[in-house]
């Protein structure tokens, strides 16, 4: 069983793999630095919504079909394959899950301190420089630093700096910073970071939209009509001592031979902006493929089974080509509460990836994961008021609305929900009520 959290967290950092993967390959030595801003922070938009995304896929609702409701019942402590193997203890899976949550709440709480120590600092230092406004923009000036940086709509300097030559160019670059809000886009960058703290692509990123920030503030100086070759000396220059944040933007910011190449570099030629427009059927793919997808009910043309055979002519097969009842139908002592409780069904001995098949022939009315309970399931509708359920399951095979035949495989046993073991949980339902599958399959027990 797999936490919904940690699917969305995997979910989620896959994209940011493909984000920084496609973003290297694709547009890291473009001079297009707005489409290069905005895909970047797109980057981490997606990623962070996609796999919240709900995708909707109909399921087969006809007005003449009865759809029994299945209810979870006593399954909601799970389904097991075996009712002797159980222990009392708690499963290693649930150990490890705890463990996992700790280790990351411990990194997202240390960087979450990092991120407020940085502020604490920020704050002590505007409170002890000297203050002047100009217009939206304030200036401090501090001697515990050399290298001038900006911050939101601040920009620091030290009285050294501000006498030397070249100075204004500086500070020209660091107002480019300011107006285009440059530190937004580091501070969502850095939070990012914080809560996605073990993926190394989420740094990639992050350091790709700093660069990219500095190639902006570069280019617009030189467009601003500050002599080219004077700024590539001054950028060339020694370098500083800085104060040592990371959420702030200094003059003087590795990699600085990449900043002087691409000073150098001819502007890309305009065709190379239709790599962008790819980008919609990637991120159409992205969604559908990273989506959550449900299903909700939609009507469907007539089923080609019979809503009623007369006689009671219908007939059901074993759902596995060799069928072992471990448990069966009706109250049981549960496993783990130790208390007489219903099972609406029965679990059937089966390897992971055994084929399961239709009992009947039927229309697939839902196909869904619940990774608290059933795993993996199916729900089929067939005549004469009944409906079948398959769960835990490794693999399905079909989808909401498709016709099935009786023995078609839909899909492979396993374990995908709360379960100790690879099985097959069947239930049988007839005019909204549990039925018990004995009475109508034959089992050998």
């Amino acid at each position: 069983m797999m936490e919904p959290i940690f699917i969305y967290h995997i979910k989620a950092n896959v994209l940011l793999v493909l984000f920084a993967i496609f973003y290297i390959w694709q547009f890291r030595k473009e001079t297009f630095f707005n489409l290069n801003r905005w895909f970047l922070i797109g980057a981490f938009v997606f990623s962070l919504t996609i796999p919240l995304l709900k995708i909707s896929s109909g399921i087969a609702e006809s007005a003449g079909l009865h759809l029994n409701e299945f209810t979870f019942s006593d399954f909601l402590e799970g389904s097991f394959s075996n009712t002797d193997s159980i222990q009392t203890k708690p499963e290693p899976v649930f150990v490890t899950t705890k463990l996992i949550k700790a280790i990351y709440l411990v990194g997202v709480i240390l960087l979450s301190a990092r991120l407020l120590l940085f502020f604490l600092k920020l704050i002590r230092l505007i409170k002890k420089g000297k203050i002047r406004r100009e217009k939206q923009v304030l200036f401090v000036e501090s001697s515990e630093f050399v290298q001038p940086f900006s911050f939101m709509n601040i920009i620091f300097y030290s009285p050294e700096f501000i006498s030397r030559k070249n100075s204004g160019s500086v500070i020209m670059h660091e107002l480019v910073h300011v107006k285009q809000i440059h530190s937004f886009d580091l501070l969502f960058a850095e939070l990012l970071s914080i809560f996605f703290w073990y993926n190394p692509f989420v740094y990639i990123l992050r350091k790709a939209v700093r660069v990219n920030h500095e190639f902006l503030a570069d280019s617009q100086v030189i467009k601003n009509g500050s002599d080219r070759l004077e700024y590539l000396q001054l950028l060339s220059g020694s370098s500083a001592t800085g104060s040592g944040f990371n959420l702030v933007h200094y003059f003087k910011t590795s990699p600085l031979k990449a900043r002087v190449l691409m000073i150098l570099k001819k502007p890309s030629q305009p065709v190379q902006i239709l790599k962008y427009l790819f980008l919609l059927p990637v991120l159409a793919f992205l969604i559908s493929a990273f989506g959550i997808h449900e299903n909700t009910p939609v009507f469907v043309r007539e089923l080609s089974v019979q809503n009623s055979i007369p006689g009671n002519e219908i007939t059901f097969t074993v759902p596995l080509a060799t069928a072992k009842i471990s448990s069966g139908y009706g109250y049981r002592i549960h496993p783990v509460k130790k208390v007489k409780m219903m099972h609406s069904g029965v679990d059937l001995v089966a390897k992971t990836g055994t084929p399961v098949l239709s009992a009947c022939d039927g229309v697939v009315r839902l196909t869904e994961f619940s990774p608290e309970t059933y795993g993996n399931y199916i729900i089929i509708d067939h005549a004469n008021g009944f409906s079948t359920l398959y769960a835990q399951l490794s693999k399905v095979n079909v989808k909401a609305g498709e016709e099935i035949k009786q023995g078609e495989i839909i899909g492979e046993a396993g374990a995908s929900g709360l379960s100790t073991g690879p099985h097959l949980h069947f239930e049988m339902k007839k005019d909204g009520k549990n039925v018990n599958p004995v009475d109508y399959l034959q089992f050998s027990e």
